[in-house]
């Protein structure tokens, strides 16, 4: 009885506590990237991405025409959702196109 209360508590309070865990570290020690574009809008429903629950999203980091530079990125789902409007400017900071942080932008970057 033990043991199937072990296993029950891992699977329902323990291992989401676990997931979320390892999903900070990543954040805080992964390799980040910046992408500035235009927001284009959050999708209806949550993706469930290792254990974690995201609200996923697009930006277009080039022409607004041009879909090949649309970017997909996940918004933590435990967070309070920004109040982005579509075709605002954004900043973002991603890791493994989790958010890590955001910011509203004044130009898109000119190509180097």
């Amino acid at each position: 009885a033990l043991g199937a209360l072990a296993i029950f508590a891992w699977g329902v309070y323990l291992s989401p506590v676990h997931a979320y865990r390892n999903h900070v570290k990543s954040v805080l020690r992964g390799r980040n990237r910046s992408y500035t574009g235009y927001f284009q809008g959050f999708e209806h429903e949550h993706v469930d991405k290792d254990g974690v629950q995201f609200v996923p999203f697009m930006i277009n980091v080039g022409r607004v025409q041009d879909e090949l530079d649309d970017r997909l990125f996940y918004f933590d789902a435990n967070l309070p959702l920004p109040a982005w409007q579509e075709g605002d400017l954004i900043t973002i900071i991603s890791q493994d196109k989790a958010v890590v942080s955001w910011e509203r932008a004044t130009s898109l970057p000119t190509p180097a």
